[in-house]
């Protein structure tokens, strides 16, 4: 949180990242890994943590592949 805190003091860019699977599709590696289905976009699990959650304007990437 305080290396967030700092970049954000010094307005570098900010990039977070979040695992999240739509539990829909066709994804051979959700067979492969199945608590994988999961990381659903309302589970608790993938939410950010609070202390390090985006604000806005900070960029999001969603993975939704391996």
């Amino acid at each position: 949180a305080g290396l967030l805190d700092e970049a954000r003091r010094r307005a570098w860019p900010i990039a977070h990242s979040q695992i999240v699977f739509d539990g829909g599709a066709e994804q051979p590696w959700l067979e492969k890994v199945p608590s994988l289905w999961d990381l659903t976009p309302t589970n608790p699990a993938v939410a950010f943590v609070d202390a390090l959650a985006p604000l806005p304007g900070e960029h999001v990437v969603r993975k939704t592949v391996p």
